[in-house]
């Protein structure tokens, strides 16, 4: 792995960012708007990928239209109702909180996630 070029574009003319788990305030480098909440973003989309067995839930193949994951991330547009038919009611305003568009939509404060998934999990 140490020979590996990085998945994280450091000196991109953007700011620091893996494109594919960018948040939409990250590609659009809103730099005041890039705080806790963005790697909220970056989660959810994981955990989405989690669900949809590896794949992206911004890609182009899951949505249904010819656009890329970026732009697809930039429009809202994820595999929503895919997810919501794999999990739970409980779990699906979890992921859906987490891929919020805007920072504000997500999360406010890390004792709240923390508090949701202790729910998802029973306590």
């Amino acid at each position: 792995m140490l020979d590996s070029t990085s998945l994280t574009q450091t000196f991109a003319p953007y700011g620091p960012r893996t494109p594919a788990y960018a948040s939409p305030e990250q590609i659009e480098n809103r730099k005041k708007e890039i705080d806790f909440r963005s790697d909220q973003f970056n989660l959810g989309i994981i955990f989405a990928q989690l669900i949809l067995a590896g794949e992206h839930p911004f890609s182009p193949d899951i949505v249904g239209n010819k656009q890329s994951i970026l732009e697809n991330i930039l429009d809202g547009k994820w595999a929503a109702e895919q997810i919501a038919r794999l999990v739970s009611e409980q779990s699906f305003i979890v992921i859906s909180r987490l891929l919020g568009h805007e920072p504000y939509q997500r999360y406010r404060k890390a004792d709240e996630f923390h508090q949701a998934v202790k729910d998802l999990l029973g306590g």
